[in-house]
């Protein structure tokens, strides 16, 4: 996100690259400042009329700490760093929640395909549907591999019967689909997923906790940080016949989002399990055997002394804390982006 790693791309505001080369240039190596400097001041203008973007002022502002360009006085700086890693934690909950809506969509739409719908009801011995069932199961392949193109996050594809068990998985494997043969398609009931949606109302759209992706009852190796989507499908006539569950592999995603020159980034869900720290042994304790919850570390966040806080300052472990709530269209799940400004 810092101008090292993008380059700064020329058609951006030239007027930040032009303030950029004026501090090289004209100014010592560092600053120091009883006041914030009329520059900062100008390049902060800008971004309040609008005449730069969020993106632009961010990666301005990181520039200049990184490069040490100035050290502000400790009674203002708070204050400036704040602003700054708020509006750089603001840019990255739109992210996170503009995706993973798209997501959802993206399910829904997927549940209301004929083809999902004629795989569920074509399921016989008979040897004349099972080789129609073949045909179709190939053309939902065709179908699901343009969305791999255009969404390479997906991981799996899976279709339940109402029972639970896999009537079709596919996996994504180097960008190209693949389908499971039947004989290891594997019993869902068991699983909290299964049980949620089958429960669902219709129409309502199952959306997970994101964990790390499992292969029977066993952490998949490398770790696959994984959200899973699902609906019921439906027929023709609104009758349930069985489950769409798409997987969607976060680790990549949620890498990006962790990246910053202000702060350390955590990403918690409700019950303070980190699914992203800077520090790697502290993800997904639960799991890995670690029982390590960001809860226990910062009280304050669980017991919602702060909640309807920006930021605040922890005492305990010597930082200021900004944090912000992602939350996702029909999901029950929430998210906290955590800036540890220290």
């Amino acid at each position: 996100m810092a101008f090292l790693q993008h380059n700064y791309k020329i058609k951006g505001n030239m007027k930040i690259i032009f303030s950029i080369f004026l501090i090289l240039f004209l100014l010592p190596s560092s600053v120091y400042a009883e006041e914030i400097p009329e520059w900062i001041k100008t390049i902060t203008e800008w971004w309040v009329k609008g005449e730069v973007t969020d993106g632009e002022f961010i990666d301005a502002m990181e520039y200049i700490f990184e490069k040490n360009l100035i050290y502000s006085n400790p009674n203002i700086e708070n204050d400036f760093l704040r602003t700054i890693a708020l509006s750089e934690i603001q840019q990255k909950v739109r992210l996170f929640e503009t995706s993973l809506n798209l997501r959802v969509n993206l399910t829904e739409f997927l549940s209301e395909m004929a083809e999902i719908q004629m795989v569920i009801t074509s399921e016989s011995e008979e040897e004349e549907l099972q080789f129609k069932d073949k045909i179709i199961k190939n053309e939902i392949l065709n179908r699901f591999q343009k969305f791999i193109e255009s969404d390479n996050s997906i991981d799996q594809i899976r279709i339940l019967n109402l029972s639970g068990m896999e009537i079709i998985r596919m996996n994504n494997v180097n960008d190209n689909l693949s389908l499971v043969p039947d004989y290891l398609l594997q019993d869902k009931s068991n699983r909290d997923y299964f049980t949620e949606i089958i429960n669902m109302e219709q129409n309502d759209i199952y959306v997970s906790k994101i964990n790390l992706n499992e292969e029977f009852g066993q952490v998949e190796v490398p770790l696959n940080p994984t959200i899973r989507i699902g609906t019921i499908i439906q027929d023709n006539k609104n009758t349930p016949i069985g489950i769409l569950i798409v997987n969607y592999r976060l680790g990549e995603f949620l890498s990006g989002l962790s990246q910053s020159n202000i702060c350390d980034i955590v990403i918690i869900d409700q019950d303070g399990t980190a699914i992203k720290h800077y520090d790697e042994r502290k993800e997904f304790g639960s799991q890995l055997g670690t029982n390590y919850s960001y809860f226990d570390e910062h009280r304050e966040i669980e017991l919602g002394k702060i909640k309807d806080l920006n930021w605040y300052h922890d005492r305990l472990n010597q930082m200021t804390i900004i944090k912000q709530k992602m939350n996702i269209e029909d999901s029950e799940n929430q998210w906290e982006i955590v800036c540890e400004l220290k």
